[in-house]
């Protein structure tokens, strides 16, 4: 259905392994696929600012991950290999053949497993601001106004938005249960990166004031072809904090890799 708050974007639900998963589409339906995953305590929403200026140019499709805004809450595993079949799966559903993933925070978690698990299926794959389980993972949980560089990033209908999927039945519990299975995701991660590191291009995305400082040292040693960007005047929250900057940034990776 038409969202009468995103101009020329639709929602629907996709089944994906038996998991209904939430999923907001739009922009040009010939361009080039690009799907985008929230992180800890979001939904698609956080995307919202960047998908008008994406939809310009590709066909954009933000993902609700299980447990994120509309999407099922499951009780089994949320461990990133898991979580990333049924990413797969609903992509797989859409009609989309081959796409380029873009990726913040725990959506970071779910499309490096992805990548390792259906490279075939990616362009290229850009994080954002990102510890990886059994890779660079911190030990922190991020908090919405604590880790923006401006406290006034979020005003209190976002976080009201955000506190409502949290708050619905399983949605806590969901929330937290990437960390509970994030050993798991670790180690699967690693058997993975035993058998080959990740060949598709990698954007890897910091902020000037992040969590991961320089995402490019970090992830470069599992990446054969990976380069970095630093987004200035941004905390945590890259796309809500500065949505132009980084449609610009993955515009230019997107058309450099194309020609390339």
């Amino acid at each position: 259905m038409p969202l009468h708050d995103l101009a020329g974007f639709t929602d629907r639900w996709v089944d994906a392994e038996s998991i209904g998963l939430h999923a907001v589409e739009g922009g040009q339906p010939a361009g080039p696929a690009v799907v985008l995953l929230a992180g800890f305590l979001q939904t698609w929403w956080a995307w919202r600012k960047a998908m008008p200026g994406l939809a310009e140019r590709f066909h954009v499709i933000a993902l609700g991950l299980s447990e994120q805004g509309h999407s099922d809450r499951p009780h089994d595993s949320y461990d990133t290999h898991t979580v990333a079949s049924r990413v797969q799966a609903a992509v797989t559903a859409l009609d989309v053949r081959t796409y380029w993933l873009v990726a913040h925070d725990i959506g970071a978690w779910v499309a490096f497993s992805l990548a390792l698990k259906y490279q075939e299926r990616l362009h290229g794959l850009a994080l954002l601001d990102a510890g990886i389980p059994g890779i660079t993972l911190p030990g922190a949980i991020p908090i919405l106004t604590a880790k923006a560089l401006s406290p006034t990033t979020f005003d209190s209908a976002e976080i009201d938005h955000y506190a409502a999927a949290v708050a619905a039945e399983g949605g806590l519990r969901a929330s937290l249960a990437y960390y509970r299975d994030a050993a798991e995701s670790a180690r699967e991660n690693h058997d993975a990166l035993e058998r080959q590191q990740l060949t598709v291009p990698v954007l890897e995305i910091s902020s000037s004031h992040g969590s991961i400082p320089d995402m490019a040292a970090s992830l470069s040693p599992w990446a054969d072809n990976a380069t970095g960007a630093v987004i200035p005047h941004a905390g945590h929250f890259i796309p809500d904090e500065q949505p132009d900057a980084v449609v610009d940034a993955l515009t230019a990776f997107i058309d450099h890799e194309h020609v390339a």
